[in-house]
C-alpha cells in the first residue's frame, strides 16, 4: 500500500485518549502561556512521555501520563489539548473520532469535573469548526479511583449528553481491578441512555470481556485475549461486539509479544467485529495511517479494501446518531471509489 494514499483516505477512530495524545508542542504552548515550567531537554521530555522499548506491562505503559497530566489541569490546556488532537487527525483525514479522557485526573488544581468537560467538549467543537472533523467526548472512569469519584463522572456524562458526550468507559489497571468492581456504575450510564466501553482482555482475560459484556458494554478496548477462548469469541460475534484495536500500544504493552500470534487475523477471519485506532498518539508515537501500514506490512490478506471495511464497522459501532453516520458512510465510501487507483 501507498502511504500517502492510506494517509488521505477518510477514517475512523475511536480508540484515543486524550491526555496520551498531546503533541509536544502543544505541551510546550500550555507550560509557556501558564507559567509552568517545562523542560528544557525535550528530548529527555519526550522520553518520559513516550513508551521506552523496555516497557512490559501496560503499568508501566500507564507511568508515561504521570508526566503529561499536571500539564491538563486548566480550562485552557484543556481546550487546547482537545483542539490540537483534533488538528492531527485532521491531517491523515480522520473524519470521525471518538477522545476519551478522565475529567477527576484533571481536577488536581481546583476544576470541576463539569468545567473539565466542558473545556475539552470546547476544543473540540472549535476543532471541528476548523478543521471538520467530528468528534464525541468519552468519559473514562478510573480502576482504583473512589466510587464517589468515578459516580460524579457518569453524573456528569449524563448531564453534558446533550452538549457532545457520548458515553462512558472504564480504563486503568485491569489486572488489579476488574470489571466486575464497577458493574453499578456502568448500569446507572446505562439507565441514563449512555453507551459503554470497557478496556477489557487488555492483560490475558478473556473472561474479563465476557463480563463486560454482560455489564452492558457495545465494544470492548482491546480485547486481545479473546484469541484464548473460542467459545467468548464466538458469543462477542453472534452480539456484535466490537473491538477496538490498537495494535502499536498492544505490543508495548505486552498485550501481544509477537506478531505470529497476534489475534488481528483470526478475528477477521471468523468475522469479529473490529476497528483500530491508535490508543495514544504521543505516548505510544504513531498515528492511525502508521497503524494501517503496519498491518499492510505484517498480513499479505491486508489491502485497501481492507481498510474500507475496517473503518465502516467503525461507524457502524460510533456512539452517534445513524443519520450522522449514513452522511460519513457516503463519504467514506465515496473517497475509497474515486482515490484509489
Amino acid at each position: 500500500m501507498d502511504y500517502h494514499t492510506v494517509k488521505n483516505l477518510p477514517k475512523v477512530e475511536l480508540h484515543c485518549h486524550l491526555d496520551g495524545s498531546v503533541s509536544l508542542a502543544a505541551l510546550e504552548s500550555i507550560a509557556a502561556e501558564e507559567g509552568n515550567p517545562f523542560p528544557t531537554d525535550i528530548r529527555k521530555f519526550a522520553g518520559m512521555v513516550r513508551v521506552q522499548p523496555d516497557c512490559g506491562s501496560l503499568d508501566d505503559y500507564l507511568k508515561c501520563f504521570q508526566s503529561i497530566l499536571p500539564y491538563l489541569q486548566s480550562k485552557y490546556a484543556l481546550s487546547l489539548a482537545s483542539f490540537d488532537l483534533i488538528r492531527q487527525a485532521a491531517e491523515e483525514n480522520v473524519v470521525y473520532m471518538e477522545v476519551r479522557f478522565s475529567p477527576i485526573s484533571c481536577c488536581r488544581r481546583g476544576l470541576s469535573c463539569e468545567e473539565a468537560v466542558g473545556s475539552v467538549l470546547e476544543g473540540l467543537k472549535k476543532g471541528e469548526k476548523i478543521y471538520g472533523v467530528k468528534s464525541r467526548a468519552l468519559l473514562c472512569l478510573m480502576r482504583g479511583d473512589t466510587e464517589e469519584n468515578n459516580r460524579l463522572v457518569v453524573e456528569t456524562a449524563h448531564d453534558m449528553k446533550s452538549e457532545g458526550v457520548a458515553g462512558i468507559d472504564l480504563a486503568g489497571s485491569e489486572s488489579s481491578f476488574p470489571p466486575e468492581n464497577y458493574r453499578s456504575l456502568v448500569r446507572l450510564a446505562l439507565d441514563y441512555g449512555l453507551k459503554a466501553t470497557i478496556h477489557a482482555g487488555e492483560c490475558g482475560s478473556a473472561e474479563n470481556v465476557e463480563t463486560s459484556v454482560q455489564m452492558g458494554a457495545s465494544r470492548i478496548g482491546h480485547g486481545i485475549a479473546l484469541q484464548k477462548d473460542t467459545a467468548i469469541r464466538r458469543r462477542c460475534a453472534k452480539a456484535n461486539i466490537i473491538l477496538e484495536m490498537c495494535p502499536v500500544s498492544n505490543f508495548q504493552t505486552g498485550a501481544s509479544t509477537d506478531w505470529g500470534a497476534y489475534p488481528f487475523e483470526l478475528f477477521w477471519k471468523e468475522h469479529v467485529p473490529i476497528s483500530i485506532s491508535t490508543d495514544n498518539r504521543t505516548v505510544s508515537n504513531t498515528d492511525l495511517t502508521e497503524e494501517y501500514m503496519l498491518l499492510g506490512q505484517k498480513y499479505r490478506f491486508f489491502d485497501y479494501n481492507t481498510i474500507l471495511q475496517l473503518n465502516l464497522t467503525a461507524l457502524e459501532h460510533a456512539f452517534i446518531p445513524e443519520r450522522e453516520k449514513e452522511e460519513l458512510s457516503a463519504k467514506i465510501k465515496g473517497a475509497y471509489q474515486t482515490d484509489i487507483k
